[in-house]
Parts: structure tokens; C-alpha cells; sequence
């Protein structure tokens, strides 16, 4: 990731295009650091996700770990802040191609929908990115868009509430950004940590344990936007218990 991307919100976008377990081996890796270790060797598998080998003692010491995305709005149907995030790559990606394609590779924009449109975000949406192209066409190198004064916009009219537009110079290709991900309240998460380790326990029940000193449970916080940042109690509001996992780390990143 070049300069000025790592300093802008899209910054958080380009790794969610990995594979699962691709990205999975990157978080467990990180964690091992931030825990202050820095001799293993991390072996990818199933149920659990990895056993990782902690070296540079006397013997090496097997450790079975699993590896759950923590979500404070997981409901019926998964997490409504990860499937918005979904779309958003799908929709920032393409744009991006296109923007490079026309010229416009140098501009980087937060856009702001209007409440209604929240979560109803663009999937690679045709022509939504055709009206952000017309729209540059127009661009009089202000930093936000007057939207009225737009033609040939009705789309962007109908959802946008306004557009704030960089330029990235001499950077191009810098991923757009969708405002409200990353705007809001964030609430305790006690409760849905609690039913993130619950659940996580229940399901370790048939896993096929491989021999190990010990199985531990992270919990990845990824703080991408609201739902997957955590924020505990002090002290936490009910005792933790578990019987599949020795120990159960919060990662909040």
C-alpha cells in the first residue's frame, strides 16, 4: 500500500478481497506478535483453524487455535455491517478500474448517502459508477461536489447526499470510501461477546482436536467500522465459561 492510502479509510478495504483462510493466517500471525512472540511456525487446517507451533524454548510447544470474526449486529442473517462492507469492496474496486481506465486515477472520494440509502448500498452498480464518471467530467476542482449542479445525474442526486473529492497526486488508484461505515455510535460489547463465545464453544464440541498443550479461542475485533469494534465494561458484566478452549483472547485491532 503506497503513502497516502495508508492514511485515508479505504485503507481497510483492500485485504477484505482475500480468501478466508488467507486472511485468517494474516490476523493469527499479527496476533502472535502483538502477544510479544516472534519464533512460530503456523500450520492452516479445520475445526480448528490452526495449530501453531511456539518455538524457542526448550521444546516446541503445539497449540491448537481458533479464529472467530467478532460482530456486535450478528442476527438471522450474519452481520449487516459485513455484508454492507461486502459491497462496498465490490463497488470501490470496480470503480477504481474504471477511474484508471478514464483518466481519473488521481481522485479519491468519501461518499455520503443520504439516510435512506444506508443500507442499500451500490454492488458494483453500472450506473452508479457512470454518473461518478460524468461527474468528474464536470469537476471544477473544488473538494465536494455540488450535486444540484451535476447533469446527467439522477442517480447520484437520487442517493448522494455529497461527495468529497481529493486529488491523490502523484498516487493513483487510492480505493473510494463509503462515509457512514465508519461514523456512528459504538455500544458495549459484553453481550455480544459473551454470545460470540457461546456460540464459538457450542460448535468446538465436534471439532477433531489434534494433540496440543493447549486450545485457544481469538476473538477478532477488526474495528474496520462499528459492529467489529470492541468495547468491554469494567468490570465485564457476566463471568465467561467455556469448556472446548485453556484460554479465550479478545483481539481488538
Amino acid at each position: 500500500m503506497k503513502g497516502l492510502s495508508k492514511h485515508l479509510p479505504s485503507k481497510v478495504l483492500p485485504t477484505s478481497h482475500l480468501k478466508k483462510k488467507e486472511a485468517e493466517t494474516i490476523v493469527i500471525g499479527d496476533f502472535l506478535r502483538r502477544l510479544g512472540l516472534s519464533q512460530f511456525s503456523i500450520e492452516p487446517r479445520e475445526r480448528p483453524d490452526f495449530l501453531v507451533a511456539l518455538s524457542g524454548r526448550k521444546e516446541p510447544t503445539p497449540v491448537a487455535c481458533e479464529i472467530t470474526e467478532y460482530a456486535a449486529d450478528i442476527g438471522a442473517n450474519g452481520s449487516m455491517e459485513r455484508r454492507l462492507f461486502a459491497l462496498w469492496t465490490s463497488f470501490a474496486w470496480k470503480l477504481r478500474d474504471r477511474l484508471l481506465k478514464e483518466g481519473f486515477g488521481r481522485f479519491y472520494g468519501a461518499i455520503h448517502f443520504q439516510q435512506q440509502w444506508r443500507d442499500k448500498l451500490p454492488a458494483a452498480d453500472d450506473i452508479f459508477i457512470e454518473e461518478i464518471v460524468r461527474a468528474l467530467n464536470q469537476h471544477d476542482g473544488t473538494t465536494q461536489f455540488a450535486l444540484a449542479m451535476l447533469r446527467d445525474c439522477p442517480t447520484l442526486k437520487q442517493h448522494v447526499a455529497h461527495i468529497t473529492i481529493r486529488d491523490t497526486s502523484p498516487e493513483e488508484g487510492v480505493l473510494w470510501w463509503c462515509a457512514h461505515l465508519q461514523s456512528g455510535v459504538v455500544q458495549c460489547s459484553d453481550e455480544a461477546l459473551l454470545a460470540c463465545t457461546h456460540a464459538k464453544d457450542k460448535s468446538a464440541n465436534s471439532y477433531a482436536w489434534p494433540l496440543c498443550k493447549e486450545r485457544w479461542l481469538v476473538i477478532h475485533a477488526a474495528a474496520r467500522g462499528l459492529a467489529d469494534m470492541a468495547v468491554l465494561g469494567v468490570p465485564p458484566a457476566k463471568p465467561l465459561h467455556v469448556q472446548n478452549f485453556d484460554r479465550v483472547y479478545l483481539w481488538d485491532a
